[in-house]
């Protein structure tokens, strides 16, 4: 079974994209997606050091996605690398 409707969807891009802003997309997007949604970096975003700040429970956990080796089409990527960006997630770009 799986989740189709996004009501509620929504997370935060901050920092160094062109248009940082929280985002409701109407379908689920990956960490990728998600900077893309922003419109990408601007001209000294750090895209290699990217972090996604996820909240569980009462703790803060951060997640480095590999956006610039996604950028560069370096070599075979898997999910892990470039997560699915959950409701309240927040994409920091330095």
């Amino acid at each position: 079974m799986s989740v189709t409707k996004t009501s509620g969807y929504q997370f935060s891009v901050a920092a160094k994209a062109r248009n940082p802003g929280t985002f409701t997309p109407g379908r689920y997007v990956n960490a990728l997606e998600a900077f893309s949604i922003a419109g990408g970096p601007t001209d000294f975003a750090q895209v290699s050091n990217i972090t996604i700040l996820r909240k569980v429970g009462d703790r803060l956990l951060t997640l480095h996605p590999r956006i610039g080796a996604a950028l560069r089409a370096e070599g075979a990527l898997t999910a892990n690398d470039v997560p699915m960006i959950q409701t309240g997630d927040t994409l920091v770009v330095p």
